[in-house]
């Protein structure tokens, strides 16, 4: 993606901190997002008020191609940092004269098959696994990209994610602690490679 992403004139890095608004529900698409670094997660209000999470994704991604792609000219849903990441803006006419030009084209089908694949199979894995063990995999998945294995998640995001109270993550949390899969610093989660080892060997039972 680096070399692809050369070719483009106007780029800008920008970079946010954990839980800052990446891109926010309903503005206006003036840039196509390239997320090279860090993991994001995201969010769409509903119309009764509730709030949907639905999906968390890491780096390489491409941020709003699916709404330019059909004509929208706002973002569908609010992204948020899950950790520090890096975004690489290019100008949303710039890449659509690309697309057209056929210089995108095979890039863009590329992501959008991979997208969709990757959907299905988090959803497919989701209903395989448990609810304790598709919380503690995506911890595991998280903290290998938090440096130190730090993962700063407020509880009621987690449960919100994964549609249990926060008493029963509370009691997730402490059974894991007890089995030595992960340790706590105050409110922060800590994964360290010992951790990994016995949480893969969790998951495999």
């Amino acid at each position: 993606m680096d070399k692809f992403l050369e070719s483009f004139e106007d780029i800008k890095r920008v970079e946010f901190s954990e839980g800052e608004v990446v891109l926010e529900e309903g503005s206006k698409i003036k840039t196509i997002d390239f997320l090279i670094e860090g993991n994001i997660y995201i969010s769409r209000n509903l119309k009764d008020g509730k709030r949907v999470i639905a999906n968390n994704l890491e780096a390489p991604q491409i941020l709003s191609l699916i709404e330019v792609l059909n004509g929208e000219d706002e973002v569908m849903s609010g992204v948020f940092a899950l950790n520090k990441v890096a975004i690489l803006k290019v100008q949303k006419d710039e890449f659509l004269n690309k697309l057209r030009g056929g210089e995108l084209r095979d890039i863009a089908l590329e992501y959008l098959s991979k997208f969709s694949y990757n959907i299905i199979k988090n959803s497919i894995e989701y209903e395989e696994y448990e609810v304790e063990k598709a919380i503690l995999k995506y911890y595991l998945k998280i903290s290998k990209g938090s440096e130190l294995g730090i993962i700063n998640l407020k509880n009621a995001f987690v449960a919100d994610m994964f549609r249990i109270s926060e008493r029963t993550l509370y009691r997730y949390l402490n059974s894991w602690e007890e089995k030595g899969l992960i340790s706590r610093k105050k409110r922060s989660i800590v994964i360290c490679d010992t951790n990994r080892k016995k949480i893969c060997e969790f998951l495999d039972k």
